[in-house]
């Protein structure tokens, strides 16, 4: 039987599902997506396929996992992250090194971790009180996290920034229930007492020295072996020591102007939708392509990305590097690199979760893209 025709009928040893009906690639980009099947729907690693011959002969010897452990072939494999735990199998352990599959299942554990906060982002089903008053929020929580804000002048991070919050909200309010203060986390005799003390002594956040709360903030999940303040840490220092200076840009505005958005190209700075038309009239580049992109994470990394690269003038589409910031700018409109967005395999890294420049206005806009 040629090549060809086996691959017409083969379907995924573990669920059974016929592949081949859905892909009408190569043979190398076909068993890529063979690969990305079992990683995502069975969790199952499986050591890169070098040719179709190979692709082939792997699935010529595989019919389940029972007889892929029976042969000593399967190895569980698990992975955690505060309270989040992922279960793997590695086929072929000896044919892969610890270095590829420590990439491969924290690159697959943080697109899981993002699918999920995307999803309880988006979850209209959300109905909570707020811990101060009696007003009821249901439908957004972001609405509830403003509140608690503009309201009351608590503030416990960016929405887009936490997960799991129905139990995270449930452990400050059990906190409050036993008056403690969610700061210095001393216990008060009564309720109005404690208020008192939060309002005089500025105390209404967290204590961020409390290791408790780290599993809730998504931010701590991009990177395995560091903590986010090393990896912000780092950020901010390879951006300070570029050679040019990005406050010349910067231009010097009242309390109105707080939320205009800074041009990705030059120092132009106005509100949201007239900086999307100067853009695209100036620049020829348009941001709604930006907005166009799915994946809520997506659209900020690819700002932040962008941001960076320009900030250390390197072309964001072909990564060279330039003198200043004028010969940058020269390539990316001789190339017209100005009017594409980078590949997703560029700045899909949790680096780029990170903002780029400080209150970067165009973060803000990115939740009402289909406005």
């Amino acid at each position: 039987m040629d090549n060809e025709n086996f691959i017409e009928k083969i379907n995924c040893f573990v669920c059974k599902k016929q592949l081949k009906e859905q892909s009408d690639e190569l043979f190398e980009d076909f068993f890529r997506s063979y690969e990305q099947h079992l990683l995502n729907n069975h969790q199952i690693i499986v050591p890169k396929f070098q040719s179709v011959d190979e692709f082939i002969d792997f699935l010529q010897q595989c019919f389940s996992l029972d007889q892929l452990e029976s042969e000593n072939r399967c190895q569980q494999f698990t992975f955690k992250k505060f309270d989040k735990i992922f279960n793997y199998f590695l086929i072929d352990k000896q044919q892969m090194s610890e270095i590829v599959i420590k990439k491969i299942v924290e690159k697959h554990f943080l697109e899981k971790i993002l699918n999920e906060s995307q999803k309880q982002r988006s979850d209209p089903n959300f109905s909570r009180m707020c811990l101060f008053c009696r007003k009821i929020f249901s439908e957004n929580r972001s609405q509830l996290f403003d509140h608690l804000y503009n309201d009351h002048n608590f503030f416990i991070g960016h929405p887009d920034n936490i997960i799991d919050a129905n139990e995270f909200l449930d452990i400050l309010e059990e906190k409050l229930k036993k008056l403690l203060c969610l700061y210095c986390e001393r216990e008060f005799k009564n309720w109005n007492v404690l208020k008192e003390h939060m309002r005089k002594k500025g105390h209404k956040t967290l204590n961020h020295n409390n290791r408790e709360y780290d599993r809730f903030y998504l931010i701590n999940y991009l990177c395995n072996d560091k903590h986010w303040k090393q990896i912000k840490k780092e950020n901010d220092f390879y951006i300070d020591n570029t050679n040019d200076d990005w406050d010349d840009w910067i231009v010097d505005d009242d309390n109105d102007n707080q939320l205009d958005c800074l041009c990705f190209f030059c120092p132009f700075k106005q509100k949201f939708d007239n900086i999307r038309q100067h853009l695209r009239m100036e620049h020829d580049f348009d941001f709604d392509k930006i907005l166009a992109i799915d994946d809520f994470y997506d659209r900020i990394m690819i700002i932040n990305f962008i941001r960076k690269n320009i900030l250390t003038n390197q072309c964001y589409i072909c990564q060279d590097t330039f003198e200043n910031r004028d010969n940058l700018f020269e390539h990316l409109q001789n190339t017209r690199h100005m009017t594409r967005l980078p590949s997703k395999n560029v700045y899909h890294s949790p680096e780029y979760y990170f903002p780029a420049l400080d209150d970067d206005c165009f973060l803000m806009f990115l939740d009402d893209c289909n406005d």
